[in-house]
């Protein structure tokens, strides 16, 4: 965690978004990768 209130409160506040494209039996598939705060 890098933002201020984040380190203040320990928790994550911000979440992270990517995309990737995956190839399988030449299709083409676009993966959102969505990495979102929270507890498990």
């Amino acid at each position: 965690d890098f933002l201020e209130e984040e380190q203040q409160r320990g928790i994550t506040i911000q979440s992270a978004a990517t995309t990737c494209p995956w190839e399988k039996d030449g299709e083409t598939y676009t993966v959102n990768l969505i990495d979102t705060p929270g507890h498990v």
